[in-house]
């Protein structure tokens, strides 16, 4: 495996530590997608037409995007391609995969690495649906600038209700703020609703179902319920949030 230099703390660093974590099955598929997602520095080819367009490398099933995590390594690659013209560099948020479609025949994270990732059009599906948690989930946490409407149009948001034989009607599953007040459990993931789940008892467990909305419909009926707010992902794996209702009635009103 080749080394790079990178500092111990910055977004490369982790970027590479996720990517080989994820190769000795150490790191989920999911926690490696936030990951990427949440990285700003990505580096790749820029089109010598300008305008910062990205130049793809062309392949027999269509056009690849090259995505490098180092300028050292986007460098090399750079010095290895035949060409009449200048080819530069261009830097590239990490947001990008939300938006991965059938016009791209795949993503190579860091190629001609060990570390290196393939994503080809059979994953577009689920690499877009990880990017949105995670731009989501960076949302909440204020590590992204926070829009209403994203959380309104979004339709990966869960929630727990419980049914039994003696009631009529499906209950939401709470939990309780800092203060001992009972607020909604929402979650972003299916790993954030599991790790909830796997703090419960299993007579507590039973009788649970999970409920997918789209935000606008969640929102509006966490707004008008006897809960005091609602708490993001409580049990994690990522960093839990807490809202209160004027939050929640002001995404239903602003969104």
């Amino acid at each position: 495996m080749s080394a790079e230099p990178t500092t111990d703390m910055d977004g490369a660093s982790v970027v590479l530590a996720l990517l080989e974590g994820y190769g000795r099955n150490e790191v989920s598929f999911g926690a490696l997608m936030r990951g990427l997602t949440l990285f700003d520095g990505w580096k790749t080819v820029a089109d010598p037409g300008g305008d910062d367009r990205v130049l793809t490398r062309l392949s027999d099933v269509g056009p690849w995007l090259d995505l490098f995590v180092t300028d050292a390594r986007l460098e090399q690659h750079l010095a290895q391609i035949p060409r009449d013209v200048h080819l530069s560099g261009l830097t590239m948020k990490g947001a990008l995969l939300a938006k991965f479609d059938s016009g791209i025949a795949g993503v190579h994270i860091h190629p001609g690495q060990d570390r290196s990732l393939i994503l080809g059009q059979d994953r577009a599906d689920l690499v877009r649906m990880w990017a949105e948690t995670a731009i989501v989930e960076a949302m909440l946490m204020q590590r992204r600038d926070l829009d209403l409407t994203t959380l309104r149009d979004w339709r990966g948001w869960q929630l727990l209700v419980r049914t039994s034989p003696a009631e009529e009607r499906a209950q939401l599953v709470l939990t309780a703020d800092a203060h001992g007040r009972p607020v909604a459990a929402v979650f972003t993931a299916d790993d954030c609703r599991e790790a909830f789940l796997s703090r419960l008892p299993p007579a507590m467990r039973a009788g649970m179902s999970v409920r997918r909305m789209m935000g606008a419909q969640m929102f509006a009926q966490l707004a008008h319920m006897p809960v005091h707010g609602a708490a993001f992902n409580p049990a994690g794996p990522v960093p839990s949030r807490g809202y209160d209702r004027v939050w929640m009635e002001r995404v239903v009103r602003e969104g």
